[in-house]
């Protein structure tokens, strides 16, 4: 890309769309249909349209878009006319307003369909509008493309306005090293020229260490680069910060064993650091997970997405701009691993930060788990030893946290109380847990008093098969119940209910009572689910001689009628003496068993 003029801040003119007169869409190919003249990017004008229902006529080859990379979406295009009468003019294409809705790229072109500036992403929703600053054009026709990146298309709006400069400077200056080179557009680069150099010369960098402040020119089809050596000792995430007074793109380089060139590229985690000028805010556009070795940090004029720039950007007389940038290294809390209270060591994909780690509760290492010690105090018996969480376990020992160390840790122990009643001195809480009853750090078993933990289990009661948990064996008797066995739980035994039925011991009848309770009192059971009635016992036998016949249907005639308050005779409970109690004799008839 090739731009001239100088490389200050545009002057914003208001929200896309709302201070601007508006334009129609563009047309589906650069037939010159639609025409934007140079006296209405001098008044302002925003386009707006849609490349959905178009075709791919930039990418089809018949004009082929592959700056900032190759693409397959569908295109706008605008003709711009620049008219003798308005002369060269710099100008901004600016999607950055809002109205843009889809992963954006500009393409700008001159009468022979050559791309003379290209943009894609760099601001706008999710940072994937695109904005082409500061081309300066002369008179003549220019074509103006509205694409997308891949196949992303959709609803674009953009202003068309005079690139306007204005003073730009680092706010608050560059306060690190000079990178030691003067502003020279005519001279060879001996100072950190890097493999653009001859020979190789590199500044130097370090990660978390003071910035680097230089100058960065782009001038007549040329540009300053710098290029700044560092090493990584141990895997680490590495961030790039960079801002600056022009356009500024960063970006990691591997370098060729012993530390020379050729270089090799290597993707970031994200998009390329990038400041746009005059950006004073600290952009951390681009972060490496780099494996131990030598790198170098290229720094140089460029886009959002590292595509150069050559021109627009000369060397400044310090009136409205120094062209000054800052960049640094760091590991920004990345890079590192965190051992968490449960003595796991976590990093993530690939590496965390401190400040999420002091968040999980766990404490923050600087490397990642590969090379972390994640070891704390272990209390075995009485005695500390580091050790990472699972080996603490293996041996027995009481885990103390992640962060502690058997230098500042007293393993406590006390007094525990055994199950049998017998007591253990010196046990931490965590091993005497798992045996008996902690009584506490620094106890003794001189002063404190184990009684025998008595055992407990299932408890069943009959006949309804209800089961209860946790009794002992006294306690499931005096409640009437079936003791299981101890350290049984009623879902490892079964109390199915039981039939029952009347059992009469004598005369007298109690319902309810399973065959065997039965017999055990000495009782008769009268039956499954029999229940105790007027004749149960052999109730019939009203004159007890141990036999139900003609002399209790006689002693029923004798009685009959209401019956009184007491009232042996009415057998059926009727309220009086009858024909039915009679029927129950009968029923009843012979020997009382």
């Amino acid at each position: 890309m090739r731009r001239s003029g100088r490389g200050f801040a545009w002057v914003s003119a208001g929200f896309v769309g709302l201070s601007m007169p508006a334009f129609g869409a563009g047309s589906d190919t650069p037939d010159g249909s639609v025409v934007i003249t140079g006296a209405q990017i001098l008044a302002g004008i925003t386009i707006a349209g849609d490349t959905s229902d178009n075709t791919d006529f930039g990418d089809s080859g018949t004009v082929p878009l592959t700056d900032c990379g190759p693409a397959t979406a569908p295109d706008e295009w605008y003709r711009i006319q620049i008219g003798g009468g308005t002369g060269t003019i710099a100008i901004d294409v600016d999607g950055c307003g809002g109205g843009t809705l889809y992963d954006s790229k500009f393409f700008l072109l001159d009468s022979v369909g050559s791309v003379i500036a290209c943009s894609d992403d760099g601001c706008g929703v999710a940072g994937a509008a695109s904005r082409l600053e500061n081309v300066v054009l002369a008179p003549g026709s220019y074509d103006l493309a509205i694409d997308g990146f891949a196949t992303h298309a959709g609803m674009y709006e953009a202003v068309l306005r005079e690139f306007v400069p204005v003073p730009c400077f680092l706010d608050p200056p560059c306060s690190g090293v000079p990178e030691g080179e003067p502003c020279d557009e005519i001279n060879d680069d001996t100072t950190n020229g890097g493999c653009n150099s001859t020979p190789n010369v590199f500044g130097t960098i370090t990660i978390d260490g003071p910035p680097v402040c230089g100058i960065a020119w782009a001038n007549g089809g040329h540009r300053d680069t710098d290029w700044y050596a560092f090493s990584v000792a141990v895997p680490w995430l590495v961030e790039i910060e960079v801002r600056g007074e022009a356009d500024v793109t960063s970006f990691a380089l591997e370098m060729s064993a012993g530390g020379a060139c050729p270089v090799v590229g290597i993707p970031p985690d994200g998009a390329p650091a990038f400041s746009g000028d005059c950006d004073t805010n600290r952009v951390f556009g681009s972060y490496y997970l780099l494996d131990p070795g030598d790198y170098v940090l290229f720094v140089g004029t460029g886009g959002p997405d590292a595509y150069p720039i050559f021109d627009g950007f000369p060397c400044p007389d310090g009136t409205l701009t120094n062209n000054a940038y800052e960049v640094q290294l760091r590991s920004g809390g990345h890079g590192g691993s965190c051992c968490l209270e449960n003595g796991e060591c976590y990093h993530g994909i690939d590496g965390i930060g401190q400040q999420y780690c002091l968040s999980l509760g766990g404490v923050y290492q600087g490397v990642l788990c590969y090379y972390a010690d994640c070891s704390a105090a272990c209390c075995i018996e009485s005695v500390c030893v580091d050790l990472w969480f699972d080996d603490c376990l293996a041996q027995g020992g009481a885990y103390q946290g992640a962060g502690t160390s058997c230098s500042g840790t007293t393993c406590p122990s006390g007094a525990c109380c055994l199950a049998d009643g017998n007591c253990s001195d010196g046990l931490t809480a965590v091993q005497c847990a798992s045996v008996g009853v902690y009584q506490g750090d620094e106890t003794l078993c001189s002063g404190v008093t184990c009684a025998p933990v008595l055992p407990v289990g299932a408890c069943c009661f009959f006949p309804s098969g209800l089961c209860i948990d946790g009794l002992t064996g006294a306690e499931c008797a005096n409640a009437g119940g079936d003791y299981e066995g101890d350290d049984l739980t009623c879902g490892e035994v079964a109390c199915p209910a039981q039939p029952s039925g009347a059992c009469c011991i004598g005369d007298v009848c109690v319902a309810g009572v399973t065959p065997a309770a039965c017999a055990n009192a000495g009782g008769v059971f009268e039956g499954d689910d029999t229940i105790c009635g007027p004749a149960s016992c052999c109730g019939a036998d009203l004159n007890g001689n141990g036999v139900v016949d003609f002399a209790d249907i006689l002693a029923i005639i004798s009685a009959w009628g209401p019956c009184p308050l007491v009232c042996p005779e009415d057998l059926d409970d009727s309220g009086d003496v009858g024909f039915g109690d009679i029927l129950v004799v009968i029923g009843s008839w012979g020997s009382c068993p």
